[in-house]
């Protein structure tokens, strides 16, 4: 998955979170289904660059089927 996609969709879903239920924490997970092969993308953990946001303590990226998970902030 690129960096820049990725980004793209955080950013899309920080717009929305003035609309989520106040909590003391968020965390974003994005789940890459297998299945559909429009979303199948290999998640890169080398040299991958930590992404800042100021609503989500945690990023989570998970590609289901082989497990792979990647915390991006």
């Amino acid at each position: 998955m690129s960096r820049d996609r990725l980004v793209e969709i955080i950013k899309s879903k920080e717009r929305r979170a003035s609309q989520y239920e106040k909590c003391d924490a968020y965390w974003l997970l994005i789940v890459v289904d297998f299945m559909n092969s429009a979303q199948d993308q290999e998640i890169r953990f080398d040299g991958f660059d930590k992404i800042q946001t100021a609503v989500f303590e945690k990023v989570i990226v998970y590609k289901t089927l082989y497990g792979h998970v990647l915390e991006a902030c």
